[in-house]
């Protein structure tokens, strides 16, 4: 190996000295003419090294090439980044790591000085400020500085630390809601700039949808309106802003809003989808038009990407037929909803409110057994939506002991032949078998 590097050093020796006139007295692209050997050494055994990810030996040669070339080569900027991030992973002594991370940040201003791409290197300088030193306002002022820089160019990285170390201050009282506001319209913007280039796609994607979950978390209704309705004025036939829109207004139930209506109008006249389909089934049923909504949500079913998806379609379906009056047919789609989405709770919880409100329906005139047994059924459909899934446990909870105040007490059942503990079959629309008891 060092023989092939001597004789690799000699001859480009040689050129050099060929060389010597043309850059005698001035420096030249690797430093001085008398470190030029010296330079081209460090740069190859350093190349060598980082071949064979060989970094403790890369980082003595590194030194060595950013010292006395420093132009030589964006190479020792960028694999010596590389070098430096695999050292810091694997340092155990913090005073030894933390010297390692200031180099890094020193081997960022030297790139700039040397090589330009303030921006871009900047936005990365950011991202490992964040992430090494946790200093939130050193990252803000590294990923703002980039995003002036870049602007639409911004990387999708940087995006991300802009608008987190952004919300973080907010959350401190440094920044004010409007800033962020604007800061996410304008990296949206970035976004959407970058969704043209199918390699750059995932991991904007997934930015966007930090920021739209932070951003959600941030603004109210009347916030989210005003920010987007002079948007939709101006481009009504954006897609991806339409779709931005329809989300976020969703997510912070503001779906009664004549922004989410005309918007979602929109899309799907531009781009049916399921989305699409869900949100005018939604509104329909807020105007009490449910047979409309039904059209929708079957469709959005219809179209459904996947299971969980295709539940939330099928409950909102069995939603409407409740609405309509249609018990059975909506205790069938709470059922194909569960079927979709196994170990959801609240297609239960719609089951055992139909049962309870079936008294009347399925009941006899003087027998408070034949009335109270519904409230057996829906006592059941609770207790089976808790056991299955405890994040409804306590809506669940409450309407168990609902339906108890309900049950017919002792004396009742007495009367009418009835032992508690037995088994029962609720008829009517129900058919349902089961315990009889007592309030």
């Amino acid at each position: 190996m060092k023989t092939v590097i001597k004789k690799r050093i000699l001859l480009l020796s040689t050129l050099l000295i060929c060389l010597t006139a043309a850059v005698h007295g001035q420096n030249g692209k690797h430093g001085a003419p008398e470190d030029s050997v010296q330079c081209l050494e460090s740069l190859n055994l350093f190349g060598d090294d980082i071949k064979a990810k060989n970094y403790k030996s890369a980082v003595i040669h590194w030194r060595t090439a950013v010292t006395i070339c420093p132009k030589a080569s964006k190479n020792l900027y960028i694999n010596g980044a590389k070098m430096l991030k695999s050292l810091i992973k694997e340092e155990a002594d913090e005073a030894k790591k933390t010297i390692l991370i200031d180099s890094l940040f020193w081997l960022y201003a030297e790139r700039i000085k040397n090589f330009g791409q303030e921006g871009y290197v900047k936005g990365r300088w950011a991202g490992d400020v964040y992430k090494y030193k946790k200093d939130i306002n050193g990252a803000y002022d590294l990923a703002a500085n980039s995003y002036e820089l870049e602007q639409n160019k911004t990387d999708a990285n940087t995006v991300n630390i802009y608008f987190r170390t952004a919300f973080s201050k907010y959350k401190k009282k440094e920044l004010e809601k409007e800033f962020i506001m604007e800061l996410y319209l304008k990296l949206s913007d970035v976004v959407s700039a970058n969704l043209g280039d199918a390699r750059k796609v995932p991991s904007y994607k997934i930015v966007q949808e930090g920021m739209d979950k932070k951003f959600a978390d941030l603004a109210n209704c009347e916030d989210l309106i005003g920010v987007f309705q002079p948007r939709f004025d101006a481009t009504p036939e954006d897609i991806g802003m339409l779709k931005t829109i329809t989300k976020l207004l969703d997510k912070v139930d503001c779906t009664d809003s004549e922004l989410f209506y005309g918007a979602s109008v929109k899309l799907d006249a531009l781009d049916p989808s399921e989305t699409s389909k869900y949100n005018l089934g939604k509104m329909s049923m807020g105007k009490k038009k449910y047979s409309a909504a039904l059209d929708y949500f079957k469709a959005a079913v219809e179209l459904a990407s996947d299971g969980e998806k295709k539940g939330k379609y099928l409950f909102k379906a069995a939603e409407a037929y409740k609405a309509l009056g249609q018990k059975p047919t909506a205790r069938t789609y709470a059922k194909k909803a569960i079927a979709a989405r196994p170990g959801w709770g609240i297609p239960y919880i719609l089951i055992g409110d139909l049962y309870a409100i079936s008294g009347k329906e399925c009941g006899e005139e003087g027998k408070d057994v034949k009335k109270g047994s519904v409230q057996w059924a829906a006592y059941d459909m609770y207790k089976k939506a808790k056991s299955v899934d405890s994040g409804v446990a306590g809506v669940a909870n409450k309407k168990m002991e609902q339906a108890k105040s309900r049950f017919p007490d002792t004396e009742k059942l007495f009367f009418e032949g009835v032992e508690v503990g037995a088994a029962f079959t609720v008829e009517c629309w129900i058919n349902e078998t089961t315990i009889v008891r007592a309030r």
